[in-house]
């Protein structure tokens, strides 16, 4: 047990990726939002509490020998699920302010032009990933193209949709 650092600044390196949404102030504002970052305040009240319960059987299920096995496996259950805490804070907070990019398709048939947004998510493993793909109108449309106003706010909606039906089947 020589090794174990309890010095260390990771206990704070989680409670500020807890604490910080860095969301843009026009996030906060999004009445669809609401719902959604009620949710997440929920959800980091619910990872503190866990947080302080196993801080505290840390630090009193380890004996002064540190030879009990169970304990180890104890450790890995609280880590794998501060992991799985974490992607689900992530995901959550994609919910609330979707990434994505804008990119034009063009429809071999008839050769119109389409917007289509392209969404990121979370994997298990807590790597972000582009898995939504979604078309949401004829670029004669938007009249700057894949940089206008509407065509954002279009192609916003139709990812955060996509992520909140993600999440909800991921978290019922």
């Amino acid at each position: 047990m020589k090794n174990l650092n309890f010095q260390d600044s990771s206990s704070d390196e989680f409670l500020h990726f807890i604490d910080n949404d860095n969301f843009k102030p026009s996030t906060l504002t999004q009445l669809e939002n609401g719902p959604y970052l009620k949710k997440l305040e929920d959800l980091k009240k619910e990872v503190r509490a866990f947080y302080e319960l196993s801080n505290h059987d840390v630090t009193n299920i380890i004996d002064n020998d540190g030879k009990k096995i169970s304990n180890i496996i104890h450790m890995k259950n609280i880590s794998h699920a501060f992991k799985n805490y974490l992607v689900q804070i992530r995901r959550l907070r994609m919910v609330i302010e979707p990434e994505f990019n804008i990119t034009r398709v063009v429809q071999p048939s008839n050769q119109i032009c389409y917007l289509a947004a392209r969404g990121y998510w979370f994997d298990d493993s807590g790597k972000k990933k582009r898995v939504f793909t979604r078309n949401f109108g004829k670029e004669i449309d938007y009249p700057k193209g894949k940089d206008d106003p509407n065509a954002y706010e279009d192609a916003r909606r139709e990812i955060q949709i996509l992520a909140i039906n993600e999440y909800e089947s991921l978290y019922p």
